[in-house]
């Protein structure tokens, strides 16, 4: 697990998370350090709301991890993803 992610961070409810919307990226398709585009997108994205990471290592032979941008809205979600997929 990378430091940057504090397990005492605010967890926004499944509630709020369910209607946003969610841009995943592979460990694999990582085009830098997962801390530096949560950073980027707290920098540029005015409705992005969360960064999750998800170890896959036991169910995925392809993948470790997946990493889940939550935005409030389409427009950030599709400046990210040009951005970083």
């Amino acid at each position: 697990m990378y430091d940057f992610l504090d397990p005492d961070e605010f967890r926004p409810p499944k509630e709020i998370l369910d209607q946003c919307v969610s841009v995943l990226i592979t460990d694999i398709d990582l085009k830098d350090r997962p801390h530096k585009i949560k950073h980027w997108c707290l920098e540029n994205c005015k409705s992005f709301v969360f960064m999750d990471e998800t170890d896959v290592s036991d169910v995925s032979p392809q993948w470790d991890h997946i990493y889940a941008f939550y935005f409030g809205e389409q427009d950030d979600a599709n400046w990210f993803t040009l951005r970083w997929r």
